[in-house]
């Protein structure tokens, strides 16, 4: 595989990650006696260590496209563990930081604190199922930074070249 198609699809897996988690993971509205107000819950307000990934694969992502390939392959291999581990936080912190969240944001808007107490508040809350994507995302972007770390890149010239190579005649053939 090219090391501009691993980079291309680097580059499409950390935008469907940013997509992913700004979109809707779970809606919710309050009662009538809170003010019935409707709200949503972002992937980004669930795991606020999202933006910081983000920064730091656009980083990566520029450090690799402006240093020599084995700098890139080192680069793409120390981030394929953090992503990893963050998809392992994802999958099973999900429950506790989307409760948190919800927590934050209806103390920001009601004032009152404690998830037993804003239980009687909450009228409906829909799990939308986005954060799937946001996994699939991630392990999209694991298995190209393992590409990119472990799979070793051709150049269109490398192939140019052998097929030059096998195109001439043989030495011995022309001393006929």
């Amino acid at each position: 595989m090219s090391s501009r198609k691993i980079t291309i699809a680097w580059l499409v897996s950390v935008g469907l990650m940013a997509v992913f988690a700004g979109m809707s993971w779970i809606n919710l509205e309050l009662s009538p006696e809170a003010g019935a107000q409707k709200f949503e819950i972002s992937g980004y307000q669930v795991f606020p260590i999202i933006s910081a990934l983000m920064l730091l694969q656009v980083a990566s992502l520029l450090a690799t496209l402006l240093t020599p390939e084995l700098v890139a392959r080192v680069i793409s291999g120390l981030l394929a563990p953090i992503m990893l581990a963050h998809a392992l936080f994802v999958f099973f912190g999900l429950q506790s930081n989307t409760q948190n969240a919800i927590e934050v944001q209806i103390t920001e808007m009601t004032g009152v604190s404690g998830f037993a107490s804003q239980a009687e508040f909450v009228e409906f809350a829909g799990e939308t199922f986005l954060w799937v994507g946001y996994l699939l995302a991630i392990t999209l972007n694991f298995a190209v930074l393992l590409a990119k770390a472990v799979l070793k890149s051709v150049s269109s010239n490398a192939k140019a070249s052998k097929e030059e190579l096998v195109s001439e005649p043989d030495l011995w053939e022309t001393q006929k």
